[in-house]
């Protein structure tokens, strides 16, 4: 209350008292010499004296009297306010919707409405002058001694601690604490604000036990993918072995009724046999190409530095190489570079680069173009060649196993090329998309995440 001590410094300070009596021994020096001057007899000169003194001590009386009255009515005033400004602040705790408490000496000394419900009293009388620690679980006892020494002589707060409580009936629940030091009645002491967490305690211990569930559910997946993925191996084993010797067998079978019984057979027999071989060898083809499906869904990722203009340029020189007779304008832009797994990604450029090749095969002036373009501050690289294209309307069949959207006589393949593309930039973690129109080319866009290396981690 500053501006109630000013006041009261006002009418009491030590300055008051020393001006007081410098006034009068001032008023008694002069008013003695002045009387001695003016009165000659001593029985006079006595008797004005005593009426002098009297009328100082009248009217220091009456000073004194206005004085002490203002300071009475003032300290009234201020106490009124004190009152009033006690009872407003015990109306607000009260009515808080925070249990609030006070403590000194360790001992309840006071509670709001809140508290007192918290801790199941009908009335603060079954707490006041009790010990805290009669509230609190054993188990807190010791760190809620430490903070009791800290808020009452330390005069230090001390921060939220999560802790168990006890009821008066002595059931048991969660709070949050948090306490500030705080005089009290003339003692030392500390406000605490208790927040009731049972309710999200038990939220929490949901939460635990779903996620128990689900690590467990999870680990039950896991040995049931592991129990798939062996015996997707074991068939990808039989596939790979058990299957491919009957093919080898048509093929060479047919092959040889074709060369060694080439005259004794007719024009028809001659073109079964050859769409015998073509099938087989189709169906090696198919096998080949789902054993790499398979094998980029498992094989675990290597990442690293690489340059897609190097990969891309070797890949179409194959191509050319394979195809000398066709000629097909290439581009490819300079130091292209990611970070992924170059095994992985020589297979997507390859796919790529294949198809671009292929579908050209009927264009006049065949060109194959690749580079890049940022969007959103994302590289995307892009693969666009002037070819067959496509009905966009088909697009969401691209990057889905067996599905053709060109004739096979025209465009033999098996329909896995863009599935596998699609996988493998999918477990890098990128997007893969196309945009084309028939008769007009195709163009293929994919973009992948920047991850560290294992260089850059070493680095």
């Amino acid at each position: 209350m500053p501006e109630t001590s000013s006041q009261l410094k006002s009418y009491i300070p030590s300055r008051t008292a020393i001006a007081y009596a410098l006034a009068g021994g001032i008023w008694i020096i002069f008013s003695d010499q002045l009387l001695a001057l003016m009165v000659e007899d001593p029985a006079t000169l006595i008797r004005l004296q005593t009426y002098k003194g009297w009328f100082f001590v009248l009217v220091t009386a009456i000073l004194l009297y206005f004085a002490l009255r203002r300071q009475v009515l003032l300290l009234e005033q201020k106490g009124r306010q004190l009152i009033h400004h006690e009872r407003q602040f015990r109306r607000l705790v009260d009515n808080a919707s925070l249990p609030i408490f006070i403590q000194t000496n360790g001992t309840f000394a006071y509670l709001n409405k809140q508290a007192l419900n918290l801790y199941g009293a009908v009335s603060p009388e079954s707490l006041l002058g009790r010990s805290v620690l009669e509230r609190v679980h054993p188990r807190h006892h010791k760190e809620v001694l430490a903070r009791i020494r800290l808020l009452n002589e330390e005069k230090e707060s001390v921060p939220s601690l999560e802790q168990t409580h006890r009821r008066l009936d002595g059931g048991e629940f969660f709070v949050n604490v948090s306490a500030a030091p705080f005089q009290f009645q003339g003692s030392d002491g500390a406000v605490v604000f208790v927040q009731d967490i049972t309710e999200r305690k038990g939220f929490e211990e949901e939460l635990r036990k779903l996620n128990q569930q689900l690590e467990q559910r999870v680990k039950e997946r896991t040995a049931r993918l592991e129990e798939v993925n062996q015996e997707l191996e074991a068939f990808s084993y039989s596939v790979s072995h058990d299957l491919r010797a009957p093919l080898r067998g048509i093929d060479g079978f047919s092959q040889a009724l074709l060369e060694d019984y080439h005259d004794k057979l007719d024009g028809q027999g001659r073109d079964y046999l050859d769409r015998v071989r073509k099938a087989s060898q189709r169906m090696g083809l198919l096998i080949d190409d789902l054993l790499k499906l398979s094998r980029v869904s498992r094989a675990a990722l290597s990442v690293t530095n690489v340059n897609l203009s190097q990969m891309a340029e070797g890949v179409l020189t194959g191509l050319a190489e394979s195809e000398p007779e066709r000629d097909v304008e290439t581009v490819v832009e300079q130091d292209l570079t990611i970070t992924a797994d170059p095994t992985l990604i020589q297979i997507v450029l390859e796919n790529l680069l294949d198809n671009a090749w292929k579908f050209t095969r009927y264009v006049p002036r065949p060109r194959i173009e690749f580079g890049r373009r940022m969007e959103n501050h994302e590289q995307v690289i892009f693969l666009k060649d002037n070819g067959a294209g496509f009905d966009m309307t088909y697009a969401g069949k691209l990057f889905t196993a067996f599905q053709r959207l060109h004739s096979l006589e025209r465009f033999p393949g098996t329909g896995i090329g863009l599935a596998t593309t699609g996988r493998i930039i999918r477990r890098h973690g990128g997007k893969i998309w196309a945009e084309a129109e028939p008769d007009n080319g195709a163009t293929f866009f994919f973009s992948l995440p920047d991850v560290p290396t294992a260089e850059d981690q070493i680095t």
